[in-house]
This record gives structure tokens, C-alpha cells and sequence, in this order.
């Protein structure tokens, strides 16, 4: 069940910890004419590909992702869409201020609740992925172009998959590395991937290879897509 991988208390998410210290989060202050305000410019990399971008939003732009969401939450009756998208709802965002009321303290203090935020939402598209391609309903894609749409995701990674690793797969050995996987490998979304050929590998190790290169490193064979691999709870 989807609802398994959700945290009892988000304060457990992001839950690629290294990846969201390492992301930068930088504000700008803009002026149009009468009136002034702050964009926000924050980093998030895809727990597959590595590939990272940058969300960028002025503050009030999560005030109405929230009401968007609570709008989808009032009228969704796919119980586990429900439960993601209270997630979010449940997470405080800074309050509204008048630009000159604050300084560059301030800014940053905002800056690292906002950027808490995107990364939730970017776990909780994670989550989104893992669920059954047979038990999806129509509010599973509304979500989903929800969460893509405030994400700002590239085009070109809005086709991630996630899937259950088999046995055989969680037996295996990295083809590259050829260290054997790890019951945790499977338990963090994206460590492990396997090609449209069958052939899996750590994450970090393809990572480089399909950076320049769209082959399976071993048998060459078209990769268009890779699917992160993941251990359904017990």
C-alpha cells in the first residue's frame, strides 16, 4: 500500500537528507513599476535521473498550491491521494509579510520553509510514482499534474517510473560495481534502477554513463526510460 511509505510525522521527510542539505535556495528581490516583491529560486534534483532544476516562485505562488490542494483534498475519494495531499497540507508555510517590513534575515529564514516545502512535494510526486499502474484513478493524475505543475518539472522527467523490485532483483549485484544490493538499497526511492532491458544498477553508478550516453552500459541495447526499484513494506 502506497499509504505505508507516507511518514507518521513529516519531519521525517525529505528523504533524500544529503541531496536536500546540498541544494541551494536564493532569493531576488523584483520591482515592477508600483510595487515590489521576492522570488524564490530553489534547487531540487529528481531521485532518478540526478537531473536537477530550479523552482522558482514568489511565496504567494505556495499559498495558492495549498488552496489548489485543498480543494483537490475536499472532493478526492482515492484514499491514498487523500492521505499525500494532506501531507502537504499539514506543513506550515511563513506568513505573509509586507516586503519593506522585513530584511535579509528574515528572507532567508522564509527561504528555508519554502524550500522544505518543495522538497516534501517533490517526495510526495515520489510517492505518487510508486503507486500500482492498474489501481490509478483519474484524481491520481490530477494530482499528479498538480505536483508537476508546481514543481515547474522539466518535460523531459515528467515520465519516471517507480516499480517493485522482484526477489531475484533485490538477490542481484550491481552490473557495475558488482557489490551486492543492500535490503536499505531498496527502501530509499531511486537507489536502484532498472533499464527498459532488465538490467539494474546503483543509481550513482549509471548515473554518468546515461548523462551522455541512451544504452543499456551492458548489452547497448536503447534505453529511452529507467524506473527506480523499491521494496514493498511487509
Amino acid at each position: 500500500m502506497l499509504a505505508e511509505h507516507l511518514p507518521a510525522q513529516c519531519t521525517t521527510f525529505p528523504l533524500d537528507q544529503t541531496a536536500y542539505v546540498s541544494a541551494t535556495c536564493e532569493s531576488a528581490i523584483e520591482i515592477r513599476r508600483s510595487f515590489a516583491y521576492t522570488t524564490y529560486s530553489i534547487e531540487v534534483k529528481c531521485p532518478i535521473t540526478q537531473r536537477t532544476w530550479k523552482v522558482e516562485k514568489r511565496c504567494s505562488a505556495f499559498y495558492k498550491f495549498r488552496e489548489l490542494l485543498a480543494e483537490f483534498h475536499a472532493r478526492c475519494q482515492d484514499n491514498p491521494m487523500r492521505l499525500i495531499a494532506k501531507s502537504l497540507l499539514h506543513i506550515s508555510l511563513p506568513s505573509k509579510l509586507v516586503l519593506d517590513k522585513y530584511g535579509s534575515s528574515t528572507m532567508r529564514k522564509r527561504g528555508k520553509i519554502l524550500k522544505k516545502y518543495v522538497w516534501l512535494a517533490l517526495d510526495c510526486r515520489s510517492l505518487c510514482y510508486i503507486y500500482p499502474q492498474d489501481k490509478r484513478t483519474v484524481e491520481h493524475t490530477e494530482l499528479m499534474e498538480l505536483l508537476d505543475a508546481f514543481l515547474q518539472v522539466p518535460v523531459n522527467l515528467r515520465d519516471i517510473r517507480f516499480k517493485e523490485a522482484t526477489q531475484t532483483q533485490m538477490d542481484d549485484s550491481c552490473a557495475i560495481c558488482t557489490y551486492e544490493y543492500l535490503k536499505e538499497d531498496f527502501a530509499e526511492l531511486g537507489k536502484v534502477v532498472v533499464l527498459p532491458c532488465g538490467h539494474c544498477f546503483h543509481r550513482d553508478c549509471v548515473s554518468e554513463w546515461l548523462f551522455s550516453h541512451n544504452t543499456c552500459p551492458m548489452c547497448r541495447q536503447t534505453t529511452d526510460r529507467i524506473a527506480g526499484l523499491f521494496a514493498a513494506q511487509s
